[in-house]
């Protein structure tokens, strides 16, 4: 009787511990799982501020016709783009917050796996929806911290934009000059900024055309004003060049370039947290 007793001795002893095991492993598992379960819905909850940030951008450049705006209709939506700007911003730092928050949880998941498999699978997962997410954290992430980029280039071209409309509403050779010298300034920071991504390339072609339009049409002034009737017509005449060169430009098809952009990062974005939801 000796040997059995300490057999079913044995037998009891890795019976308890196995029970215990499991019970320590599922109570360990459960609590990551639930605070991981907690974190992604905090993230998630955050979703449609980051779907509408990314899809604001568009929107905000583009709220009137360029061929009819009013002055004031165009410092409105100036305004717009400088609101837009602090949200893209923040935004962007929530965005940092929640994904380091997820990437905390997945640490967190995949800490003491000898302990967790008994729940391998819901841990598995859950480490995949997480995944998903951060992906499209990822996505979110460029497209707000480039919108903010875009946004400072927009508010300089709204500022040449509202300098042309300031420039036809000058009376006395005095107040345009000083009109144009503006759009000369404004032109300028624009074009320092008009590398920002996602901005096409025809941005830039239209700034140094209305560059080249600002210095003839003050030659054509300082002319004028002197009395030099030849160099006047000839600046006038380089000027009405430049000005066609100008009008030729369609601001309204280079927004929609940069909808195209970004239209593969925002459905991305959709897509992955798709996934996360689906897994």
């Amino acid at each position: 009787m000796g040997p059995l007793i300490a057999i079913l001795g044995v037998v009891i002893i890795v019976v308890v511990a196995v029970l215990g095991y499991g019970a320590a492993g599922y109570a360990y598992s459960q609590g990551r799982l639930n605070n991981a379960k907690n974190t992604y819905n905090g993230v998630i909850d955050h979703e449609k501020k980051y779907a509408d940030a990314m899809d604001s951008l568009a929107g905000a450049v583009n709220k009137v016709d360029l061929n009819t705006a009013t002055t004031a209709q165009l410092q409105q939506t100036k305004t717009t783009i400088s609101q837009f700007i602090d949200s893209a911003q923040q935004t962007k730092t929530q965005i940092e917050a929640d994904d380091a928050s997820l990437a905390g949880a997945s640490s967190d998941l995949q800490q003491n796996q000898w302990l967790t498999a008994i729940d391998k699978s819901e841990i598995d997962k859950a480490l995949t929806r997480i995944g998903h997410l951060r992906k499209a954290m990822a996505d979110a992430k460029v497209v707000t911290d480039d919108y903010a980029q875009d946004g400072a280039f927009f508010e300089s071209l709204y500022d040449v934009l509202i300098d042309f409309d300031s420039i036809g509403s000058q009376s006395g050779a005095a107040a345009v000059i000083t009109a144009v010298s503006k759009l000369k300034t404004d032109a300028n920071k624009a074009t320092s900024l008009d590398k920002a991504p996602g901005l096409p390339a025809e941005f830039d072609a239209y700034l140094k055309d209305v560059q080249k339009l600002a210095d003839d049409f003050t030659v054509y002034l300082a002319a004028a004003a002197t009395g030099d009737q030849a160099a006047a017509d000839a600046a006038k005449a380089a000027a009405d060049s430049d000005a066609a060169k100008v009008d030729a430009h369609d601001l309204t098809k280079m927004y929609t370039q940069l909808g195209a952009f970004y239209q593969p990062m925002i459905d991305d974005f959709n897509s992955e947290i798709q996934k996360a939801n689906n897994t």
